[in-house]
């Protein structure tokens, strides 16, 4: 996202105030940060953060699209954005 900033609490922060300020905005927007975990910030402030599982990297092909799916089977399950967050992780 243009003017966003690269340092993940800066980037919770800013993606916050974005999600505040306008009125079109995603329900939840969510941050990989690769071996560090990921973030998400919904439409309404709430900022959440989860660590990834320290594991040996053996191909990094299909991560994005694991976790994609993994976080999507669960929140449209109706878990809650925390828990599939960090399933997805």
């Amino acid at each position: 996202l243009e003017d966003c900033p690269t340092s993940p609490d800066a980037a919770a922060a800013w993606l916050k105030e974005q999600a505040q300020l306008r009125v079109r905005w995603p329900e939840v927007v969510i941050v990989t940060l690769g071996p560090a975990g990921a973030l998400l910030v919904t439409r309404d402030g709430r900022i959440a953060r989860a660590a990834a599982l320290p594991v040996p990297v053996q191909d990094t092909t299909g991560a994005g699209d694991a976790f994609v799916g993994t976080f999507l089977a669960l929140w449209l399950n109706r878990a809650p954005l925390e828990l599939a967050l960090r399933y997805a992780c």
